[in-house]
C-alpha cells in the first residue's frame, strides 16, 4: 500500500470518529456531557458500569471542565503523547524559531517522538498534505503528521508478527 491509500485511510478514521461523536452531541453543542456519552453507550448496547463510565469520561476530559470536546474525543484514538512532549519536540527542531518546520526539521521532530520515517516520506506526506504556503510545516500539521506516524509504526508491528 502506497503512502497516499495509508494517509487516506487515516483519514477515512478520523472522519468516522468524528460522525460517532456528532450523532452523540444531536443538540450540536460540540460537547458531551457524562449523560450523552452513557446514553450512546447504552444506545449501542454496550456493557459499561456506571463507574467505568465515569472513569472513561474523566480520562477523555483533559481539561476537566465537565465536558467531551471533538478534539478531546479524537485525542483517545490517537497516540498518547504529552502535548508538552509533541511542543518540545517541534520547538527543538524549528531552529530558526518562527513556528514552523522544514521537511527535514519534521522529519527530525518526529524521529525523536519515536516515529521513524524517511526523509522522501515526510516529504511526500508533509508537500501533499500539510505544507504551508511558505513551503513549510505548522504545528497543527506537525501533530497531523503524528497521527500517520503512528499508524505507519503500529502497521509495521503487525506486519513484523
Amino acid at each position: 500500500m502506497d503512502l497516499q491509500s495509508k494517509l487516506k485511510i487515516v483519514e477515512d478514521i478520523e472522519a468516522d470518529i468524528s460522525r460517532i461523536f456528532y450523532s452523540i452531541d444531536t443538540e450540536h453543542l460540540n460537547r458531551l456531557t457524562l449523560p450523552k456519552l452513557n446514553r450512546a453507550f447504552h444506545l449501542q448496547n454496550v456493557p459499561i458500569t456506571d463507574d467505568q463510565s465515569q472513569k472513561l469520561f474523566d480520562a477523555l476530559d483533559a481539561d476537566h471542565d465537565g465536558l467531551i470536546t471533538l478534539t478531546e474525543y479524537l485525542r483517545c484514538f490517537r497516540p498518547e503523547y504529552e502535548d508538552y512532549k509533541v511542543r518540545q519536540a517541534f520547538d527543538d527542531a524549528d531552529l530558526e524559531k518562527v513556528g514552523s518546520l522544514t521537511t527535514p526539521q519534521a522529519q527530525q521532530a518526529l524521529s525523536s517522538l519515536g516515529i521513524q520515517m524517511s526523509l522522501e516520506e515526510t516529504e511526500i506526506l508533509a508537500f501533499k498534505r500539510f505544507v504551508t504556503q511558505m513551503g513549510r510545516v505548522s504545528f497543527g500539521s506537525f501533530h497531523r503528521m503524528i497521527s500517520y506516524g503512528i499508524f505507519r509504526s503500529v502497521e509495521e508491528s503487525l506486519n513484523e508478527s
